[in-house]
């Protein structure tokens, strides 16, 4: 019979050797495609699934720092609200393909999406919220979040690199580097979520890992265009593709992902790049029914 000393030493042993839980969320980049991961995150909050960590990438960059801020109740205001169209940017005389590094400008960009945010909160969350970034100069992809930068303000200026789409926007200038969206380099940063500890894992993406068959190719604007869709496909979802992760253990973590189960719209700039209230309800109410459907199981 354990004696009262063993017994808690018995104990101790038991949980040191016990993972301690943590749910981290990847919110994988795909602009206005973006609408389709708070549905899902609805979903998810009702079955009391919340994260302790959030990992973004491009338009999960902006998703995260909602979440952040006022939870899904500010994400669906952001989403039901926010009106973008590529064809209509901000333009500046400094900020252009004459005179600077990009075609667009992003100024009057990051003033609107910035009414919805809150960075002094983020950045004192207790919900880890990291960002996937390219450094240019560097030439590397890091993961920088609300836990490594000093003030709210840096924490600020990585949010903004996070969704400033290279070549397109103007590349960010920060502590002595030049930065940009991290989307093209590691848009499902599922190792990095692994590294953190993570002992489950949902990864919502809003571009998806497959496309529906097409029949003809008759011309060369199907082909090229055919060819950009499969690009952005394997590209946007590159890391998980080729694994069935659906409710799988991964690592040592319980992996789950929620994927558009139909085809939300083509890949072209103007189309992802449109932001409208009517388009992003559609995407949230078919993320939320996805959500629903693929991980209905989860407890």
């Amino acid at each position: 019979m354990l004696n009262k000393a063993t017994k808690q030493r018995t104990s101790k042993t038991a949980k040191a050797g016990r993972k301690k839980e943590k749910t981290v969320l990847i919110l994988q980049g795909g602009a206005s495609r973006g609408a389709h991961q708070v549905g899902a995150m609805k979903y998810l909050e009702e079955q009391g699934i919340k994260p302790d960590a959030i990992i973004g990438s491009s338009i999960g960059v902006i998703n995260a720092c909602l979440y952040a801020t006022g939870g899904i109740d500010q994400m669906v205001d952001f989403w039901t609200s926010f009106r973008a169209h590529p064809l209509l940017p901000g333009i500046s005389a400094r900020e252009n393909i004459f005179l600077g590094n990009s075609l667009l400008s992003m100024g009057k960009s990051f003033e609107k999406i910035e009414g919805y945010l809150d960075f002094p909160k983020i950045h004192r969350s207790r919900v880890e919220v990291s960002f996937i970034l390219t450094n240019l100069s560097q030439g590397t992809g890091e993961l920088r979040s609300n836990k490594t930068e000093r003030s709210w303000e840096d924490f600020r200026t990585i949010a903004r690199i996070g969704y400033t789409i290279p070549g397109l926007f103007p590349l960010i200038e920060f502590q002595g580097d030049y930065w940009c969206d991290g989307g093209f380099v590691w848009n499902v940063p599922l190792e990095y979520a692994l590294q953190k500890g993570a002992t489950r894992i949902f990864m919502l993406l809003c571009i998806g890992r497959t496309l529906p068959r097409q029949e003809s190719f008759s011309n060369i604007y199907q082909v090229l265009s055919r060819f950009y869709d499969v690009m952005w496909v394997h590209v946007g979802s590159g890391g998980v593709i080729q694994r069935d992760f659906t409710h799988a253990m991964y690592r040592g973590a319980e992996i789950h992902i929620v994927e558009p189960g139909t085809y939300l719209e083509g890949f072209s700039m103007l189309s992802l790049l449109r932001f409208h209230p009517s388009k992003a309800k559609r995407y949230i109410e078919q993320g939320y029914a996805d959500a629903r459907e693929q991980l209905g199981r989860i407890k």
